[in-house]
């Protein structure tokens, strides 16, 4: 049972350790979001505690079924929405706030991975088990022709970029001047921006519609 902190110390027990002296730890309950956060005193010695709640089971491994085609169109308006919305507002924080300020880094970043996973998206080179790719939609799209230098780009350096700058810490972060990363970031806009158009004009007319709205 989680209690808050006052409710802890009124119910507290004589223990070899005092009850200031123990580590607060803030308890949440995925369960209950939104309700009350609670705070407790634990003894945790040197130790990181697991939390076992659901493990991930992934639904299956198997490709996309064409009978799931229309309903993933979604999920790939979402990736397109939200890295031109993260890109727009990077762009919006840096104009007010500067380019090196905290929440422009965190549109930033997801900007990074929404854009890598359109990347693969686009790319279609061995899609892995159920990856969804272009080339379901569009099947002779090609990455090297209908990605051009754009997709080219992008392929030889957002992974890399990524891998150093987001999803590892590196001594990197520390030997890159930070305003050529600002204009690297505003290049992966401009060459993703530039491979989603070409996307949506070689469409088929009614697929274009599901995916981008009606007079695209």
């Amino acid at each position: 049972m989680v209690a808050t902190l006052s409710t802890r110390k009124a119910a507290a027990v004589t223990t070899n350790q005092s009850e200031s002296a123990r580590p607060l730890v803030l308890v949440l309950h995925p369960a209950n979001v939104g309700g009350p956060v609670g705070i407790e005193r634990r003894s945790l010695g040197r130790r990181s505690q697991p939390c076992y709640r659901v493990p991930f089971v992934p639904a299956s491994n198997s490709p996309p079924e064409p009978k799931e085609l229309p309903a993933l169109i979604g999920d790939i308006v979402y990736e397109v929405n939200q890295f031109k919305f993260s890109a727009a507002r990077s762009s919006e924080i840096a104009t007010k706030l500067g380019r090196l300020h905290m929440e422009r880094n965190a549109h930033v970043e997801s900007m990074l991975v929404h854009a890598r996973c359109l990347m693969d998206f686009f790319n279609c080179n061995n899609p892995r088990k159920d990856d969804v790719v272009a080339e379901r939609y569009i099947p002779d799209w090609s990455a090297k022709v209908d990605g051009g230098e754009a997709l080219a780009w992008l392929e030889t350096n957002l992974g890399q970029f990524i891998d150093k700058r987001v999803a590892h810490l590196t001594a990197h972060r520390q030997r890159v001047d930070k305003t050529l990363e600002a204009h690297f970031t505003d290049d992966v806009i401009t060459n993703m921006d530039a491979v989603v158009r070409t996307f949506r004009d070689r469409l088929d007319p009614d697929l274009r519609r599901q995916f981008f709205g009606e007079g695209t």
